[in-house]
């Protein structure tokens, strides 16, 4: 099996779709139609389940199975069925694929690879800080006597907010997301505007059609990169050369490069003196878990895929879409595959640099709750396998 640095560069403008993309409205007396909100802004990073989808369909391509002939050599290459939720003690099968770690910025000029910061990270004039977490001493809440703390954070401004900003693995670099034209040899991305003209079958423009679209670049020099276990040789791998992704299907170039790095092991983050867990990439998380923190700065994104299986599909390039509208059902909940292409139920994870804090007076009770919460992170070994519920703990005994 090959370990390699998977790095995707967008050739030009890309659009990575969320969850206001489209939506489907009900007309009375009519069928329910699809139409694009006015604004629509593309998220910064791919998703995992589209990378992986890319994958799946790079490995057919190069195969020359699409459309596909032989559904036995596809269900070797790429497994039986797409991404689904049900928890099992086996990694899913992806065929020749066998894990993703989260997606991250590969800058090619100084080496160094980018995530999304820890929440409790803060730009401070340029200059990165850690925000402090602090007890009020005599001042508590009703709550039960193990959480009846009033937490607050030094150096965090009402005015200001949270920082949002690209910092490196190793904790000592940063990049903006975007930014003015006096920061942009700091951006990572430039954002393009785009008029959207949504027409009927016969050509025609329909009601309600117009809608601006932002677009993303890569400044030169960055790309999006991704560490991949795949049972391929490197030679065979790059024999194709693009690759395309998201809602306008961009087209990415792609490359593999044999490596033996390991993501959770690169990723250092910032300490201070009081046990948390950091989120380093989206992470699902059941509704039933309690988890014991005592004070948290996290967020959630919503979250759909795409289901398909392999003797249900012949080409992956041209498929009719049945949507799940309901939202929050359970992994057990989710539907069965279908011969046609389905987008999943909708599901939140918790936003990728969301930190946990739990509290250093109560060590014995602290490590279990810590240890607990690791468990089920790694417990949705489905979600784990292909980048997400990715962390790192930091423990004061």
């Amino acid at each position: 099996m090959g370990k390699y640095l998977l790095t995707l560069r967008p050739m030009d403008a890309f659009f990575f779709g969320q969850e206001n993309k489209y939506r489907k409205k009900l007309s009375k007396g009519k069928e329910a139609v699809t139409e694009a909100d006015y604004f629509q802004r593309s998220a910064y990073f791919p998703q995992q389940t589209t990378v992986l989808g890319a994958l799946r369909y790079y490995l057919l391509q190069i195969n020359k199975q699409l459309p596909i002939t032989e559904k036995k050599i596809a269900c070797e290459l790429i497994g039986p069925l797409s991404f689904n939720t049900a928890t099992t003690d086996e990694d899913s099968d992806f065929g020749k694929i066998k894990r993703l770690s989260p997606v991250f910025i590969v800058n090619s000029g100084n080496g160094k690879y980018y995530m999304p910061n820890q929440k409790d990270l803060i730009l401070d004039d340029g200059i990165i800080c850690s925000l402090e977490p602090r007890d009020k001493p005599g001042i508590r809440n009703n709550l039960s006597s193990n959480q009846n703390k009033i937490i607050f954070m030094e150096r965090y401004k009402e005015k200001d907010g949270l920082s949002r900003f690209l910092i490196s693995f190793d904790g000592e670099d940063h990049l903006l997301f975007t930014g003015e034209e006096a920061d942009r040899k700091k951006c990572a991305f430039v954002e393009e505007e785009r008029i959207g003209i949504k027409k009927g079958k016969d050509g025609k423009t329909e009601d309600k059609a117009f809608y601006k679209q932002v677009f993303l670049r890569l400044h030169e020099g960055l790309e999006f990169g991704c560490f991949v276990e795949i049972n391929e040789h490197c030679d065979v791998l790059n024999e194709g050369k693009t690759v395309s992704m998201g809602a306008e299907k961009s087209i990415f170039r792609i490359s593999f490069k044999e490596c033996s790095d390991d993501f959770d092991a690169l990723v250092k983050i910032q300490r201070n003196d009081i046990s948390k867990i950091v989120l380093t990439s989206d992470a699902y998380i059941p509704q039933d878990i309690n988890i014991d923190s005592i004070f948290a700065i996290s967020s959630s994104i919503p979250f759909r895929f795409l289901q398909t299986s392999v003797m249900g599909t012949k080409s992956y390039s041209s498929f009719e879409i049945i949507n799940h509208n309901k939202s929050g059902d359970k992994p057990e909940e989710e539907k069965p595959i279908s011969s046609k292409v389905m987008t999943s139920i909708r599901y939140n994870l918790i936003e990728r640099g969301s930190v946990f804090f739990f509290d250093n007076e109560r060590a014995i009770d602290n490590e279990k709750a810590i240890d607990k919460f690791a468990k089920e992170l790694k417990n949705q070994k489905n979600f784990r396998q292909i980048g997400y519920n990715h962390y790192s703990k930091h423990l004061i005994k």
